[in-house]
């Protein structure tokens, strides 16, 4: 019997997998592999990717920050492309990320999108935003932005998808969770209450020179894991491994 952290047997475990940063100096892939082989110990076990796979940081638009880049990201697709290979069919929903966004912004291409064709999964691949469920559950997610307080991108996202269990994100590198109350209203009018989770996951990258530029805490890798319970219930583990 599979059992969570906290001793619960659980039904499904859920990966959410970003800011992997894929061929930047102050990144490391090996760090990632221990999250995917997860996936070999338990069947359980699916990814829910949220973008910034690649640093992507071409000379128009990354800002002095492909000086520190150690891969280009043509290297960058093709490490991402082998470590996810093994492990594609455990996929179940992914969407795109400011740093990729660069070369669109700049030639059209977009590379999660190639990177989803290129792994034979295109339809995993929901662009911007999406929704996918899982044990029942229904999940909205994107990559996320790092502006206002630390949920402002969840609220919003809470607003297009308010039938959502669960609002995952990513972006500022950090492991945390917590459940949004609020309240529903029902067509007799009647208030009901309602907790989604909202859900961050973090990253693999160290204390770059941009996060010390801008001030930015250093943040412990890892990515956040959920846990659908036996019983329905959901915990998720934030320490990373």
């Amino acid at each position: 019997m599979s059992l969570s952290p906290n001793g619960e047997p659980y039904l499904g475990r859920l990966v959410i997998v970003g800011c992997v940063h894929a061929g930047s100096k102050h990144a490391d892939m090996k760090d990632l592999k221990p999250y995917l082989k997860l996936a070999d110990r338990c069947p359980k076990t699916k990814f829910l990717v949220l973008g910034d796979l690649f640093e992507n940081a071409i000379p128009a638009r990354g800002e002095g920050m492909s000086f520190e880049q150690n891969r280009t990201p043509d290297e960058q697709m093709d490490d991402i492309e082998g470590a996810f290979q093994p492990y594609k069919a455990r996929i179940i929903g992914a969407c795109t990320s400011n740093h990729s966004m660069r070369t669109w912004k700049e030639v059209g291409i977009d590379l999660d999108a190639n990177l989803y064709k290129r792994l034979g999964i295109p339809n995993v691949y929901q662009g911007l935003q999406g929704v996918v469920m899982f044990m029942g559950k229904k999940i909205a997610f994107a990559h996320g932005n790092g502006s206002g307080d630390n949920w402002n991108d969840a609220k919003k996202l809470y607003t297009i998808y308010p039938d959502a269990d669960i609002i995952a994100t990513s972006h500022r590198h950090e492991m945390t969770s917590k459940w949004h109350g609020n309240f529903k209203i029902n067509a007799r009018g009647d208030r009901l209450k309602k907790h989604p989770l909202f859900v961050r996951t973090g990253g693999l990258m160290n204390w770059a020179n941009y996060a010390q530029a801008e001030l930015y805490s250093p943040q412990k890798p890892g990515f956040s894991i959920i846990y659908v319970l036996a019983n329905g219930k959901i915990e998720v583990n934030t320490n990373g491994l």
